[in-house]
């Protein structure tokens, strides 16, 4: 008989007493003891199985036992199993937790070590049935870039530790999902090995691989420096369960607010009262608040459809969103597809960036008058579930203007910033300071030297992906304005939110950024074309790069999904503001209707995103990656 086909019983009464689990039952000094080891930290009171049937659980009445203070584990068998038959350490990571919150570890039958590594062996092995153990062994390393002599059921015990722990997290949050059925029904998968069947362990070890791989350094087979597992984890989520932006595209409500006699709103210092009264959509009741309003905005308080600033007399959460206190009112003039700003904060929730500004769309009545589509949308401050700077944290803008309360030039590259959040203790001195000790790490001869270069400084991951979304779209305020970064207590600088993006991709006459090929934002920062100088930094921006890449048809999706669902608010709209046949600052092209502003927007990103993804070397192109 195949020993991968006995039944859970019979293992059961072949077994011989380990740890107390078996009653009745014995051995003698003939029987052999599968004897073996959990490599993974904590691994003590682990319970480790025969999984008879391969579905990567420990299920009732297959073999079992736990793991000794040290994770070693000893099980005596009537026959050692083979390299087909998995074996299984699972630890539930909280007393009393459910199954979502487990790990689970697998190894070949024939493997005396359990690990991260020998895990993506196994499940290599479900998903093809007649892979032999070498093979799938030699298909793991291919993926990972490790030499062919590296073994995977034995790795070295200070091999890669932030590999290790990248792999750890990976693996977990994929069979959480599973555990949890959230599991998308079509995975995926950038870059898909071939006949893989579609069985959850099978595939999310591929994800995991794929993941893997686009973010290893060749030449030493570890993770590129800069990366850790928030950045591997991220990803795989997305493969797992894809984002939905849909939450910008409902369909707009209307909001009336009302000034105290109908005063007109003139001044982006000066707060009128008003009432605010916002219609019900779905399960968000309607509002009739006070409310006190002022303009808002730099150049596009100069147009004709204006930006406002809202401050409610109590905190609520409008539309479902965040309880809040202060909002912002985007007229979005400038930008006729009505969804620049929104499509940078889906591509923001696709990167998972610590904090996206949450928005809904409404129609906007003022005094009685129509206003047209506006941006309902979250005010960029300090907060806990804004922009998260602690209790002794900073909110900082790169601002050109130097027009609030607080500002400061470094002291080095002459780098313009302003203070977001209110200045305490002594951070007049020690915010500038700090960024001074930044810029001289990031511009010394050193740079690259993980302790005395940059990197203690920086969140280089939030930077990454910061950059990328502005440079795909072509953002021409990047580092110039509305460039918002924070350090939280004595952390790192971490860069977001993502603000302002309604002169971006294509919509700009200017410094040559309606084109789409060329960089824009890489050039347009110190800081940046320094960073790119180093080589680990290049190569963590190209692998983000494929990633996000791999996400343009989805938001293409989004933002057909979005012209529907705003079609008929934007014919409102533009009765109103008659600009679609007219030139307005800075459009660089007039397409004549709404629809036509949707497709010149729709084939710039993918123009751009073709152009990044040629001079990065994306082989997978935004046209094809699924």
């Amino acid at each position: 008989m195949n020993d991968r086909k006995v039944s859970p019983l019979k293992w059961l009464g072949l077994a011989v007493c380990a740890g107390g689990l078996l009653a009745g039952c014995g051995g003698d000094d003939s029987t052999p003891t599968l004897d073996g080891k959990v490599t993974i930290a904590s691994a003590s009171g682990w319970r480790v199985c025969i999984d008879a049937n391969d579905n990567l659980q420990c299920d009732a009445g297959e073999v079992s036992t736990s793991t000794d203070a040290q994770g070693n584990y000893s099980v005596a068998v009537s026959k050692l199993p083979d390299e087909k038959t998995r074996l299984l350490a699972i630890s539930v990571l909280a007393a009393g937790a459910d199954a979502s919150s487990a790990v689970t570890l697998a190894a070949p039958g024939t493997s005396k070590q359990i690990s991260m590594l020998s895990t993506l062996v196994a499940a290599t092995m479900i998903g093809q049935q007649d892979l032999t153990l070498a093979d799938a062994q030699a298909q793991v390393r291919q993926r990972l870039s490790l030499p062919s002599t590296f073994d995977l059921l034995s790795p070295p015990s200070d091999w890669a530790p932030g590999y290790g722990v990248a792999l750890q997290d990976a693996w977990t949050l994929g069979m959480q999902l599973r555990t949890a059925n959230l599991l998308t029904a079509n995975v995926d998968i950038a870059t898909p090995m071939p006949d893989v069947p579609n069985t959850a362990p099978s595939r999310i070890a591929e994800v995991v691989l794929s993941v893997l791989s686009h973010y290893i350094d060749t030449s030493t087979s570890q993770l590129l420096a800069t990366v850790t597992s928030r950045t591997i984890t991220n990803e795989i989520s997305e493969r797992l369960q894809p984002t939905s932006c849909d939450v910008e595209v409902n369909t707009p409500v209307k909001l009336q607010i009302d000034t105290t006699d109908a005063a007109p709103i003139v001044s982006k210092e000066d707060y009128l009262t008003a009432r605010f009264q916002l219609d019900a959509d779905g399960s968000n009741a309607a509002m009739d608040v006070t409310t006190s309003i002022r303009g808002r905005g730099n150049t596009t308080w100069s147009l004709p459809k204006k930006p406002y600033r809202i401050k409610l007399a109590k905190s609520a959460g409008l539309l479902g969103m965040n309880s809040d206190k202060d909002w912002d009112l985007l007229a979005n003039y400038s930008d006729k597809t009505l969804l620049r700003n929104s499509i940078a904060f889906c591509m923001s929730r696709m990167m998972h960036m610590a904090w996206t500004p949450d928005s809904r769309m409404v129609e906007l009545w003022l005094n009685g008058s129509y206003q047209g589509v506006y941006q309902l949308t979250e005010h960029v401050e300090d907060g806990s579930a804004k922009a998260d700077i602690g209790t002794t944290g900073v909110l900082l803008e790169i601002d050109a203007r130097l027009d609030a309360d607080y500002v400061f030039t470094s002291s080095l590259k002459s780098v313009p910033y302003t203070f977001q959040s209110d200045p305490i203790n002594d951070q007049l001195n020690t915010v500038p300071a700090y960024i001074g000790s930044f810029e001289s790490a990031l511009f010394s001869s050193s740079f690259t030297d993980p302790t005395l270069g940059y990197r203690p400084f920086l969140d280089t991951e939030s930077l990454v992906d910061f950059y990328l979304v502005q440079e795909l779209l072509r953002n021409n305020d990047a580092f110039w304005s509305s460039t918002f970064l924070t350090r939280k207590d004595d952390g790192p600088l971490v860069f977001g939110p993502l603000w302002d993006f309604d002169i971006a991709a294509g919509n700009v006459n200017y410094n040559g950024n309606d084109a789409t090929d060329g960089w824009w934002v890489k050039t347009a920062s110190p800081y940046l074309q320094q960073l790119f100088q180093d080589p680990v930094f290049a190569a963590h921006v190209a692998a983000r790069w494929k990633f996000l890449s791999s996400r343009m048809p989805r938001i293409q999706q989004f933002i057909d999904r979005s012209a529907t669902t705003l079609d008929a608010a934007q014919r409102r709209n533009f009765q109103t503001w008659d600009i679609l046949n007219t030139a307005v600052w800075p459009n660089p092209e007039v397409a004549g209707s709404y629809s036509g502003e949707i497709s010149y927007m729709k084939n710039w990103l993918d123009t751009r995103a073709t152009w990044i993804d040629q001079a990065l070397g994306n082989t997978s192109t935004s046209a094809t990656t699924p």
